[in-house]
């Protein structure tokens, strides 16, 4: 029975370095590049290796010389290669080893397959005349496979160098992605948990509870708190359906490839085989988002809920602060009416004062004039110049102020003041002259 070894090596750009060592030291060992797709089709007499594009992942196809043995010199052989080069699981992202038989003998093989490695979750698929068997699934990064297929019929080795490599490189990727949605998921659900905790101590303790004395200042730091932890959900939210999208894109793309090669059997099998437990990751994100949805909905009401309190607060503030007010306008007012007496008042006796000083100062200064007119005539004159000047000085401190709309009334008083003032001088004048003649 003839036999060879595939390996398939995964990696990313910035892993570019490392694969360029191993190729060196696969070149020094006369393990050349392959580039035409002759020989890699043909690799059953070939030994070489040749890179595949799988997107944003690359893949290195390493294939090994045909061997009577079971693949243990092609496995040997392989190793060396990788131990000279410094190869190991960090270094890559994933490696596939493919062992090939040329033989009908399915099952003597896959007993000896199981015999090299420690096979286990084994699956087996058939593919026209061909059979592939999954020995192990991601046993420290590393995958392996049993392909039998009849020995004369080398146009089967197509499926292991081009379509299986492809095919692998979307399940290492949804490995990858798995491991970051599971770690990111439990995060996500710890961090809601306890936002959850938060809020229904918010609720509790400023709420629901009896407690009066929480100000409004306490209330908008609660809705900060409740703002903040929205932000969370909502970012949390935003990082679970990119998971759920791009696992879903995964396995579309998976599904796609699988379902356009018409030889293997049993499509919805294998499909299921091979994506369950990342169906089942897809199903936990979506349960989780839903909760975060849940989640997002009660800090959302619960702002809504603080914002109304404080808004109640805020009324009844204002409720009271307007009965101040009132109170404090129906002072002012008492106030305003006391001053109006009191300027009334202050006003009276003022003119009182003037009338009596300018009766005296009159009688004094020309006294044989003021003896000649008669009382009727001194009262109502020193009546009407004590008012003219209470109304002047009153005037004059409005216009002081600032109220420059009196100034015409200012001056209307002011001549009238001093046209009283020299109607009094003119008449002590005349009347002291006759006096003084007689």
């Amino acid at each position: 029975m003839i036999s060879c070894v595939f390996r398939y090596y995964y990696f990313l750009a910035d892993q570019k370095d490392i694969i360029n060592q191993y190729t060196k030291v696969l070149d020094d060992n006369l393990v050349f590049n392959l580039e035409s797709s002759a020989s890699h089709d043909n690799a059953a007499d070939t030994t070489g290796y040749f890179f595949l594009d799988s997107g944003r992942m690359k893949i290195l196809v390493v294939k090994s010389l045909p061997e009577e043995t079971f693949w243990a010199d092609s496995l040997t052989r392989l190793n060396a290669f990788e131990n000279q080069a410094g190869l190991d699981d960090e270094k890559i992202m994933a490696r596939t080893t493919v062992l090939i038989a040329l033989t009908c003998d399915w099952k003597g093989v896959y007993e000896k397959a199981c015999a090299l490695l420690n096979c286990q979750d084994t699956f087996k698929i058939n593919i026209a005349d061909q059979t592939l068997t999954r020995l192990t699934a991601w046993q420290h990064g590393q995958t392996h496979y049993l392909y039998t297929l009849e020995p004369e019929d080398n146009k089967g080795l197509t499926f292991v160098t081009r379509r299986l490599p492809l095919l692998q490189s979307l399940l290492v990727q949804m490995h990858f992605l798995d491991s970051l949605l599971r770690d990111r998921n439990l995060a996500i659900t710890q961090e809601k948990s306890e936002l959850e905790r938060q809020l229904s101590l918010i609720l509790h303790s400023k709420l629901v509870t009896t407690n009066t004395s929480f100000v409004t200042n306490e209330l908008e730091h609660e809705i900060q708190n409740l703002s903040i932890a929205y932000g969370k959900i909502v970012g949390d939210s935003g990082l679970i359906m990119d998971g759920i999208e791009r696992m879903q894109n995964l396995i579309a793309r998976f599904c796609h490839q699988l379902y356009a090669d018409p030889d293997m059997e049993n499509h919805e099998v294998i499909r299921d085989k091979f994506t369950d437990v990342y169906r089942q990751r897809l199903e936990e994100l979506q349960n989780t988002l839903a909760g975060l949805n849940i989640a997002r909905e009660n800090h959302q009401a619960a702002i809504e809920v603080v914002r109304s309190k404080i808004d109640i607060m805020n009324s009844r503030t204002n409720m009271e602060t307007q009965e101040q007010i009132k109170g404090l306008l129906e002072v002012n007012t008492e106030m305003q009416k006391q001053s109006l007496v009191f300027q009334y008042a202050a006003g009276l006796i003022e003119f009182i004062v003037l009338a009596y000083y300018s009766h005296t100062l009159w009688s004094h200064l020309a006294h044989a004039a003021f003896v000649a007119i008669p009382s009727s005539i001194q009262f109502i004159v020193v009546m009407i110049l004590s008012g003219n000047i209470v109304y002047l000085t009153h005037l004059l401190a409005e216009y002081l102020h600032g109220e420059r709309h009196v100034l015409a009334k200012l001056v209307t008083a002011g001549i009238a003041l001093a046209g009283l003032m020299a109607l009094i001088i003119a008449a002590s004048w005349i009347k002291g002259s006759h006096a003084s003649a007689h």
